[in-house]
C-alpha cells in the first residue's frame, strides 16, 4: 500500500510539471521481473496492456510461431495467444493503437525486420487486445484469420531493415523506424487501415541515430521513445503535429542502463513509466525487466535507482586524456566479470574476470586504440547485472 502511495504521489508532481512545460524526468533501472527463459528467450517487442492491468503483451524474434504471449510480473506467462492465418518472419515490435471500433484496443504485431534488406514488403498485423483472466497460467488461446487484419507495406525507396514501430494513439497513422543505416530513416503510412491494402510508405527524413532497436508513444500521444542498444531517447510531440513529423534531431537523453541485446521497450499503460527488457544471449540467463519511473525533478530522478544492484560509474581522468577510470561497489563478495563494449553490444575489452571481490574496486583502461562513439562498460557479477554508458571522443 505504501509503494502505490508513493507511486500515486510521483505520477500527480509529474502532472503538475508537464502542465508547466518541465522537461519529463525518469529514474531507475527497477528490477520488477524476469522474462520467461524457456517460452520467451527473444523478446524483441513488449507493449502494456491497457484492458488487462498488470499484463504486458510480449513477443519473440525470428523462429517462433505467430503469436503473443501475455505476462504477469515478475514474469509469469498467463496466455499464448495465436493469430491465425498471420506468418512470423521476423516479429520486431509490437504496439497498442485505435482501430476500427470507437474506444476499442487494438494490438499491431510489425513483422519489419529484414538483416539482409531483401524483402520488398513488411507486413504489420492488427487484432483487438484480448481480454485475459490473468490469476490464470499458459492458457492457449487463438484469434481466428477472419479477426487477424493484415497491412502491406512498402518503402518508396528500397527493402530496409527496422525493428521499432510507432502507432498514433490519436490517428492511427503507422510509423516505421530503420536500424541499419548511418542515421536511422522515418517512414510512415496514415490511418486508417483497411484489412488487405497494400500501401506505400512516405519517407521523412532521417534522424542522427543508429541501430534503433524498438520504440513506443505515450498512451496520450505526446511523448515518443526510441530506444538502441546504448540509449533511449524521447521526443516531445506538439498537439497538432503528426507523428513522423515530430520525430527530428535527436530528441532528449532518458535513462537506460545498456542490457545484453536490448530490443524492447514500451510505456506503461498510464504513461508514467516505461519498460525495457533484452534478448538471451544463447545459453545465458533470463533478461531482467527493467522499470524506468516518472519523477517530479532531476535530483529525484537521479536519487531513483534500485539499491539492489550494484553500482558503477566510468570517467575520463584528465580532460584530454585517454585513460577512464571505472569505479563500482558490490554489495557482498561475488565473482566479476567487468567488460567494455562497443554500440552493438559486442565485447571490445575484458578489465576484470573470475576475481572474488566485495566493495568499492577501481580499475582504468586505454581508450586511446577505440574510435569516438558511445560505449558501454558492464559488471556482472553472480546474482546481478549492471551497466552504464561512456562517450570517447
Amino acid at each position: 500500500m505504501r509503494q502505490l502511495s508513493v507511486r500515486l504521489l510521483i505520477v500527480l508532481a509529474v502532472a503538475t510539471a508537464y502542465a508547466q512545460d518541465a522537461p519529463p524526468y525518469f529514474g531507475g533501472p527497477f528490477v520488477v521481473g524476469t522474462t520467461p527463459l524457456k517460452d520467451l528467450p527473444e523478446v524483441s517487442g513488449l507493449a502494456a496492456s491497457s484492458l488487462n492491468p498488470g499484463l504486458i503483451w510480449m513477443h519473440n524474434d525470428s523462429g517462433d510461431e505467430p503469436r503473443v504471449y501475455a505476462v504477469i510480473l515478475p514474469g509469469r506467462i498467463a496466455a499464448r495467444v495465436r493469430l491465425q492465418g498471420a506468418t512470423h518472419i521476423d516479429w520486431e515490435d509490437i504496439a497498442r493503437g485505435p482501430g476500427p471500433e470507437p474506444g476499442a484496443s487494438y494490438l499491431y504485431v510489425a513483422d519489419i525486420g529484414d538483416n539482409s534488406a531483401k524483402r520488398s514488403s513488411v507486413t504489420v498485423y492488427r487484432i483487438h487486445e484480448p481480454r485475459i483472466d490473468t490469476s490464470q497460467r499458459d492458457v492457449q488461446m487463438m484469434i481466428p484469420s477472419d479477426s487477424v487484419e493484415r497491412f502491406t507495406l512498402r518503402y518508396p525507396d528500397g527493402a530496409r531493415d527496422a525493428e521499432a514501430l510507432l502507432v498514433d494513439p490519436r490517428t492511427g497513422d503507422i510509423v516505421i523506424v530503420t536500424k541499419r543505416e548511418q542515421r536511422c530513416r522515418v517512414y510512415s503510412v496514415s490511418g486508417p487501415h483497411q484489412n488487405g491494402s497494400d500501401r506505400p510508405l512516405t519517407y521523412h527524413g532521417e534522424i542522427p541515430l543508429q541501430l534503433v532497436t524498438g520504440g513506443d508513444v505515450s498512451p496520450d500521444g505526446s511523448m515518443i521513445l526510441l530506444k538502441t542498444y546504448m540509449q533511449i531517447r524521447l521526443w516531445k510531440r506538439a498537439d497538432q503535429s503528426s507523428l513522423a513529423s515530430a520525430i527530428t534531431g535527436a530528441g532528449l537523453p532518458l535513462p537506460y542502463m545498456p542490457e545484453r541485446q536490448g530490443e524492447a521497450i514500451g510505456f506503461t499503460a498510464a504513461g508514467d513509466c516505461y519498460y525495457a527488457t533484452s534478448e538471451c544471449e544463447n545459453g545465458g540467463p533470463a533478461a531482467a525487466i527493467m522499470l524506468y519511473p516518472s519523477a517530479p525533478s532531476r535530483a529525484a530522478a537521479e536519487a531513483a535507482r534500485d539499491v539492489r544492484l550494484p553500482s558503477i560509474q566510468v570517467r575520463r581522468m584528465l580532460p584530454t586524456g585517454t585513460t577512464y577510470r571505472v569505479r563500482y561497489s558490490v554489495p557482498e563478495v561475488e565473482r566479476v566479470t567487468l567488460t567494455v563494449h562497443n554500440a552493438a553490444m559486442f565485447k571490445i575489452m575484458t578489465l576484470a574476470e573470475d576475481t572474488a571481490e566485495s566493495g568499492p574496486q577501481e580499475r582504468t583502461f586505454d581508450a586511446a586504440k577505440l574510435p569516438p562513439g558511445i560505449y558501454a562498460v558492464v559488471l556482472e557479477t553472480t546474482s546481478a547485472r549492471v551497466a552504464t554508458t561512456v562517450e570517447i571522443r
